[in-house]
Parts: C-alpha cells; structure tokens; sequence
C-alpha cells in the first residue's frame, strides 16, 4: 500500500493496526476504527484486502519521516554545515509491517459477508497461510457464516472442524449445532482432542417470547 501526498485515511489505519505498541489490543483498534465512521465502505474494504497477505509492505514519504516543520532550525544549520545530504522531495521509503491475528480474521469476515461467492478464493488463501493466519482466517469466515447459503455453510463447517485451534473447532460446533442439531455437535464433540471440545453443549435457548 502506498501513500502519497498527504496522508490518506486509510493509510494512517493500517499504520495503526500494524504499529507494535497497539499488538496486545489490535482487535479492539480495528473494531473501532470500523465503528467510527472515519472511513468510507471502500476503504475498509481496502484495507480488508491489505491484511490478507502474510505482511504489508507500506511505501511512503520521507518527508513524513523527518518534515521541515519538526526539525529544529539548529539542526538545518548543522547538516547544512557538515554537508549532510538532503532529502528529496520525492524520496520515498519502504517498511514491511506485521499483520498480527485478528487482522486477518476481521479481514476474512468483512470481504465474505460482501461478497458470499468469494468462499472458494478466501479458503484457498487460508490454506495457503502460515498455521496461526490460516486458523485466524478460518475463525473469521465462520463469524460471517450467517450469510451463506446451506452448502456453503457445511464446506466452512467442514474446514472449520478440521482447525488446530480449538477455539475455532468450538465455533464450527456451534454452526454444526444449527445446521445438524445438538446431538450431531455432540457426537462431533466427543472426538475432539481437547478436554474444552470434548465437554462442548449448546448454547442455552431464551425462554419463548
């Protein structure tokens, strides 16, 4: 992703999910960067797209690293001294960003309830992912597995039971449950390798009314 000229919205919020600082709340940022508003449908469709890969490389400025508007006079001075070479105008600078879990897992929630029919393409990038994306990915999908239809649903179901992590084994259990029944979840649960699965119920029903 590039930015170019002045700094573009959607620019500043993936520098946001993926500065090191936010790593143990970047779920909460990009929950509430999505809630306020800041940014169009587009952009965070486009910014959906930029977490699916295993890193971002971000391309910008230099200006934006050191601007003229927070060097010290001082410092002009010296470099100019010392003959210090100067920044261009349109020198540029790269950075590969680190897209932590729950980056992808909204990611993958976001473009599949736009857009249904892209299962088959979300679940090939999935697999093609390092473990931890890959089961992010695949937690994300099933968030949003209300919006497919019944076959669509039993592939994700399918892939989802099949996950290393447990706690996206739990949430195709859920959908299991809906699609099959409590005792067809059950029967699932009683073979899965965690003691958290193998214990799983379905979620109590409100009273009626």
């Amino acid at each position: 992703m590039r930015g170019a000229g002045t700094c573009p919205a959607t620019f500043c919020a993936l520098l946001l999910c993926t500065c090191r600082r936010w790593e143990g709340a970047t779920a909460k940022v990009i929950a509430a960067i999505e809630a306020s508003r800041l940014l169009t449908a587009p952009d965070l469709d486009e910014l959906a797209e930029s977490f699916l890969g295993e890193d971002v490389t971000v391309s910008c400025s230099m200006a934006w690293l050191a601007p003229d508007w927070w060097t010290p006079e001082w410092l002009k001075e010296l470099a100019d001294e010392v003959g210090m070479p100067k920044i261009a105008d349109d020198a540029t600078g790269t950075d590969h960003r680190a897209v932590a879990p729950p980056l992808p897992r909204w990611a993958a929630s976001r473009i599949l309830r736009g857009d249904p029919q892209r299962l088959d393409e979300l679940l090939r990038i999935a697999n093609a992912c390092l473990p931890y994306r890959r089961d992010a990915m695949i937690q994300g999908l099933l968030d949003a597995a209300a919006g497919l239809d019944e076959q669509q649903r039993r592939q994700l179901v399918r892939r989802g039971l099949r996950s290393g992590q447990g706690r996206v084994r739990l949430a195709a259990l859920e959908w299991l449950c809906e699609l099959d029944g409590a005792e067809a979840a059950r029967r699932h649960a009683g073979s899965d390798p965690d003691a958290r699965g193998k214990k799983w119920k379905p979620a109590p029903q409100p009273p009626p009314g």
